[in-house]
């Protein structure tokens, strides 16, 4: 099964679908960062003959050993069709982007930009040519020849300067200003000079065939999320947070700021969407949910600690769902309508990732957290079905909510549904869901049971010593 790709049969005749960020495109699109407005992070994808994916692992050839922060060792992943092949794209902190085959982990192409990319790219079928967007921490966003790995155009989101101290550009998202493809893309740039103390963010759009700039709008000075795009009664809008904690409404054909909403600390994740209602959680712990028309609030629920990753939307039986990770070690999942917790399944570790959601009759949710696990869960009861260990930071020392570290993703590949997560251990897994229970490394080797054990029986042997030695005495 290793030799064989999985090749679509008719790649020219893939049917269009509509999906939830509104704009129509071809089935193997990735078009946002987690796939769709809602931050499913799922995909499917049938391919003819049907091969089944298999398990496979991949590391890049550096290492890069000074941590920064804001720094993440892989972006998190787009899944997609590509020249009739199933392929993942993914960044790295080593500058390049990488395209693999989805079904056995060989490497396609490579293309190296001049900084790290943290963001996840994404995957567009024009008419003409397939395309990859990403946007990398060089200040430059790049459409690439999806097939080939060749850059068709960059456009800088800031002009270079000798002084410029670095920036960080989120993932890009595909979406139509005034009818015409276009690619949006949120940045942060700072210039520490004794002359020109600057910093700046903001999001840019840019026609997705020239890579011409359509227009840019200002924020504050801090770290701007990934942006979606919707489609509503017929207009464009881009939701966008940054860390500065503002959530923002934008006219997607002009960029102009329709509403905006403040929280009183970081946001870090992308807003999550679905019909009419934008969900946003945010350092202070809260989930919120607001009128994706008007920003009124809805409803918020309040958990224990901080909100890094975005909120996931799905389909439970009668109801719609929101399933949201927080540094409080829990996974929670809420009624969208109510703001009602329906449940919360603890793990070992705070859930910094957004969750990808399976749906294959029963749902299943699927994160990372703090106890370097990814951890699969029941959709409908919040029960802990699988873990899967995946393996340390690369770096000693970390402060936990300086990165916002990959995200696993998911795809039903033929009748496979497969786990796409890039540890911060260095290494990038491709799991099978059926057969996680087997696949996935072990925990570390421990002593701690052997010294448990020690203890417990020096305990009892100075018990019995005390016990003899009075009865001694008392005989005496």
């Amino acid at each position: 099964m290793s030799g064989r790709k999985c090749i679509a049969s008719s790649p020219g005749l893939l049917p269009v679908v509509m999906l939830l960020v509104g704009l129509p495109a071809l089935a193997g699109d990735w078009p946002s960062s987690r796939h769709d407005s809602a931050n499913t992070a799922a995909t499917r994808i049938t391919t003819n003959p049907q091969v089944l994916p298999a398990s496979w692992t991949f590391e890049t050839s550096s290492h890069v050993w000074g941590y920064q922060p804001g720094m993440s060792v892989w972006s998190s992943a787009a899944v997609g069709l590509v020249a009739g092949r199933v392929v993942v794209a993914v960044g790295s902190y080593d500058r390049n982007v990488y395209l693999l085959d989805a079904c056995t982990g060989k490497k396609i192409w490579r293309y190296t930009t001049g900084a790290g990319v943290y963001g996840a790219p994404v995957i567009w079928h024009d008419q003409d040519r397939q395309w990859i967007f990403v946007a990398s921490s060089d200040r430059l966003v790049y459409g690439l020849d999806a097939e080939l790995g060749s850059r068709q155009w960059s456009s800088e989101v800031e002009a270079y300067r000798p002084t410029l101290g670095g920036a960080r550009l989120s993932a890009p998202v595909v979406g139509r200003v005034k009818g015409q493809a276009a690619v949006f893309v949120g940045h942060w740039v700072w210039d520490k000079s004794l002359s020109n103390n600057l910093q700046a963010s903001g999001l840019t759009a840019l026609d997705a065939r020239s890579g011409k700039k359509l227009w840019q709008t200002d924020f504050l000075d801090n770290r701007v999320s990934a942006p979606i795009y919707v489609d509503i009664s017929g207009k464009g809008w881009i939701f966008v947070a940054s860390q500065d904690g503002n959530l923002r409404a934008l006219n997607a054909d002009t960029g102009q700021l329709v509403w905006f909403h403040r929280e009183t600390e970081m946001i870090m994740g992308s807003p999550a969407y679905f019909e009419g209602k934008i969900v946003i959680g945010s350092h202070f712990g809260k989930v919120r949910c607001l009128n994706a028309e008007t920003g009124a609030e809805i409803w918020s629920f309040k958990t224990g600690n901080w909100v890094t990753g975005s909120a996931a939307i799905y389909r439970q039986a009668e109801r719609v769902v929101v399933a949201v990770g927080s540094f409080d070690q829990r996974l929670y999942a809420l009624d969208l309508e109510s703001g009602k917790k329906l449940w919360s399944s603890p793990v070992a570790g705070p859930i910094y990732s957004s969750p990808a959601i399976v749906d294959k009759g029963e749902t299943n949710i699927i994160f990372s957290a703090w106890d370097h696990s990814l951890h699969i869960i029941s959709g409908r009861y919040g029960s802990l079905l699988y873990s899967i260990y995946t393996g340390s930071p690369i770096w000693d020392a970390i402060s936990q909510g300086d990165s916002n570290w990959s995200s696993p993703v998911v795809a039903k590949i033929n009748k496979r549904w497969m786990i796409y997560f890039g540890s911060y251990n260095g290494t990038f897994y491709a799991i099978p869901l059926d057969q996680v229970e087997h696949i996935g490394p072990s925990m570390p080797w421990s002593n701690l049971s052997f010294w448990l054990g020690m203890l417990l029986a020096m305990g009892v042997s100075v018990g019995f010593g005390f016990y003899f030695s009075r009865k001694r005495r008392q005989a005496a």
